[in-house]
């Protein structure tokens, strides 16, 4: 699947000194902003972040589980 802006509902709130926002979908994911657009500039970098680190963190996690099966089981992953 490919990431589109179109898959996640953003949500600005106007605070003193700017805007604040997140995604509904995805907690976790909020950042702030002085004005709208750099809000949701910040929250499109956000969420990019978001998907590098948890893709990080599945690839580390593959490769313990791919030593786990190796050890065991005398096998190539």
């Amino acid at each position: 699947m490919v990431y589109s802006e179109n898959m996640y509902t953003a949500l600005y709130k106007k605070v003193r000194g700017g805007y604040i926002a997140w995604l509904e979908e995805i907690s976790g994911v909020l950042t702030q902003g002085a004005s709208l657009s750099e809000a949701k500039e910040n929250l499109k970098d956000a969420l990019r972040e978001m998907l590098l680190a948890r893709r990080a963190l599945t690839r580390r996690q593959l490769r313990g589980l791919c030593a786990s099966v190796l050890l065991s089981h005398n096998e190539a992953c």
